[in-house]
C-alpha cells in the first residue's frame, strides 16, 4: 500500500544480525531509500534463520534462503541483511525491478523455523516447521 500511494518501491529491511526489521520507501527524487516509522525487534529468544531446515516451502522457492542482501543507495550490497521489495503495484521485485519469487525471510527459535513467503502475485504466505534437515512446512 505505501509503495502504491507513492508511486515507488517499497522493502522490508531485515538486518539479521540484531533481529530487526522495518520499512523503506525509495524516494525517486533523492535517488535514496528513506525509512518509514520506527525499527521494530523480534522478541527475545528469536532470531533470523534456517537452522538445519533444507528445504523450502512447498510451491514457494526453489531452494531455501533468505531474501536476497538489501542494496545501500550507491547499490553496495549491505552485510547481514536481507531484503523484500515491492513495486508500486505490490509485485515483488528484484532490484533490477523484475518481479521474482526468491523472497522470504525465516525466522527461528532453535526449535521452529516461521517462513514468510512472497509469490510473484505479492501473496504473502505464512508457514511454520519443526528445526529439521527433511522439514515438514505447515501453511498458516
Amino acid at each position: 500500500m505505501r509503495a502504491a500511494a507513492h508511486f515507488t518501491r517499497t522493502r522490508v529491511f531485515a538486518d539479521l544480525s540484531d533481529g530487526s526489521y522495518y520499512l523503506q520507501t525509495y524516494d525517486k527524487d533523492t535517488d535514496t531509500w528513506e525509512t518509514s516509522g520506527g525499527t521494530t525487534y523480534l522478541s527475545d529468544g528469536n532470531s533470523f534463520g534456517l537452522e538445519s531446515v533444507e528445504n523450502a516451502p512447498p510451491n514457494t522457492q526453489t531452494a531455501i534462503d533468505q531474501a536476497p542482501q538489501c542494496l545501500d543507495d550507491d547499490g553496495t550490497p549491505i552485510g547481514n541483511s536481507a531484503c523484500v521489495i515491492f513495486n508500486s503495484r505490490g509485485i515483488p521485485v528484484d532490484t533490477t525491478n523484475t518481479p521474482t519469487t526468491a523472497d522470504a525471510l525465516y525466522v527461528t527459535n532453535g526449535e521452529t523455523v516461521y517462513g514468510a513467503t512472497v509469490s510473484a502475485t505479492g501473496l504473502i504466505r505464512l508457514w511454520r516447521a519443526q528445526a529439521a534437515a527433511t522439514a515438514v512446512w505447515v501453511h498458516h
